[in-house]
């Protein structure tokens, strides 16, 4: 998923008034070293809920229009844990993720169940985030998912179709 709009806040963004006053509201007033421009970007808001569901049956325990965050993993990074550590970096390893998972200095990892997703452990995710399945149909084929994320208090939904 890649979240794209006004709720992303990084350096050198066109509203430097705005950016201070997120910086300040997350905590982030006193880093000091060196930063690649483009690259430290997060989203304003957490999400408060995730869902996702498919338009035909997935397995036996999963009928067409039911809740899959039980089988779907959440992947996300975040500076929010660096930041309220005092800008300490702690290595982490990302060699059991997509390649697309890449360590980005100051970053943790959010490695959680899609349902378990909500306000307090989705703060300042980095604005690309990933969608696991840890099981796959019990058919091969194409199936079409719906995902709908809360977050601003705002319901946002889209579809993929992916093939298995």
């Amino acid at each position: 998923m890649n979240f794209r709009g006004e709720r992303i806040s990084m350096p050198g963004n066109a509203d430097k008034d705005r950016f201070e006053a997120l910086a300040e509201a997350f905590g982030d007033v006193s880093y000091n070293r060196p930063v690649v421009p483009g690259t430290n970007r997060a989203l304003v808001d957490p999400i408060s809920s995730l869902n996702v569901v498919c338009n035909k049956d997935y397995d036996a325990g999963h009928e067409a229009g039911s809740d899959l965050c039980d089988i779907v993993k959440f992947w996300a990074t975040t500076p929010y844990g660096f930041i309220h550590r005092g800008y300490v970096h702690e290595p982490m390893d990302y060699s059991g993720y997509w390649p697309v998972m890449y360590p980005q200095y100051g970053y943790d990892l959010i490695d959680i169940p899609a349902g378990e997703v909500n306000s307090d452990n989705s703060i300042m995710l980095h604005p690309w985030c990933y969608l696991y399945f840890t099981e796959r149909p019990a058919q091969a084929g194409e199936y079409e998912f719906s995902v709908t994320i809360t977050t601003g208090g705002r319901e946002l939904s889209n579809t993929a179709t992916v093939s298995f």
